[in-house]
């Protein structure tokens, strides 16, 4: 199988752009915690607090742009800018005081999931331990720059899979994870749950299917082979851009 894509050459190094590094900054690293009585903290971050964070940025980086604007002499409402600036400082307060994690919990033997916000707590079973069946990698493949010159960056992310076909994401696509850290990081919580961990190959996707709930086989593709494959995971990020660019274009609208 080739490990390449024939229209980008693909790097090995993790990803080393300032708003890959950025990201990483703001965002959980991945860790497995103990917090007593048989219980474990897995730290990520997730799909709430990505939402609360990108919300931030996208209002500082507007009003910022709104305000270059105005020194310009474009036309601008400051209050619009002050809105801007506010929002963002408001998204910021809400991803501080959000804090969302799994816990494996051996007692139990489950897979928790805390949900925590403004003191306000709740923790619900995402999965038996019993019923993970796998623990696999799962691939994003990013590639900028114009068609005169494309860079291509690999991030990976470790990706638990239930006897039913449910994903759960255990860690978030980081740019200073690379593959081999997050293979070590899906080895150490395959000894925690208890499931069969399927370490991931570079520059390839998963290709997995369950049989009767119990008998799992997965493969590794090359990119040029992904179309079809059942985790591809963009959508979400997808909804966050259109959802960003929406947003920055109201602000930009009420500016004037």
């Amino acid at each position: 199988m080739s490990s390449s894509d024939s229209s980008t050459k693909p790097s090995s190094k993790p990803d080393s752009t300032i708003l890959g590094a950025l990201h990483d900054a703001l965002t959980k690293q991945p860790d497995i915690e103990p917090l007593g009585n048989e219980q474990y903290k897995v730290d990520l971050d997730l799909g709430t607090e990505k939402l609360w964070l990108h919300l931030s940025l996208w209002s500082f980086g507007a009003g910022a742009l709104f305000l270059l604007g105005m020194i310009s002499h474009i036309p601008r409402r400051p209050s619009g800018i002050a809105v801007a600036f506010l929002l963002g400082l408001a998204f910021a307060l809400i991803r501080w005081f959000t804090d969302n994690y799994y816990i494996v919990d051996l007692n139990r033997m489950s897979l928790l999931h805390h949900r925590s916000f403004l003191g306000l707590r709740r923790v619900s079973v995402a999965a038996k331990l019993s019923d993970l069946l796998a623990l696999i990698i799962e691939s994003q493949k990013v590639t900028r720059g114009t068609s005169g010159y494309q860079s291509t960056v690999w991030k990976y992310r470790a990706t638990a899979i239930s006897k039913s076909g449910k994903r759960i994401p255990l860690s978030g696509y980081r740019q200073s994870m690379g593959l081999d850290r997050t293979n070590e990081y899906l080895l150490s919580l395959s000894e925690l749950v208890g499931a069969k961990a399927y370490p991931g190959e570079k520059f390839h996707f998963p290709d997995w299917s369950i049989k009767n709930g119990q008998h799992f086989s997965i493969q590794y593709h090359p990119y040029t082979n992904m179309w079809g494959l059942k985790i591809w995971d963009g959508t979400f990020n997808m909804l966050l851009k259109l959802m960003g660019a929406a947003f920055v274009f109201g602000l930009w609208l009420w500016t004037y």
